[in-house]
């Protein structure tokens, strides 16, 4: 997401091309909720992800020397 001069730029990233088909929905209410508090959404954009950044992300999913629990209250 990108913010500048109160006008919001939002990628998604994401593997599962079922997610095209909720976005225009979802973007309408973005839409109208960032109008609310003096926002202007200017773009949407869907991508999949790369190949670096997929394999990054299961290697730092997949993490098992990590034990216990944070908890903040």
């Amino acid at each position: 997401m990108n913010v500048q001069n109160r006008i919001v730029s939002v990628k998604i990233i994401n593997g599962n091309e079922s997610i095209r088909h909720f976005v225009p929905s979802l973007k309408t209410e973005l839409k109208t909720q960032l109008e609310k508090i003096e926002y202007r959404l200017s773009t949407v954009k869907i991508e999949l992800p790369s190949n670096q950044s997929y394999q990054l992300f299961e290697t730092e999913a997949t993490d098992k020397s990590f034990r216990g629990v944070d908890l903040s209250i």
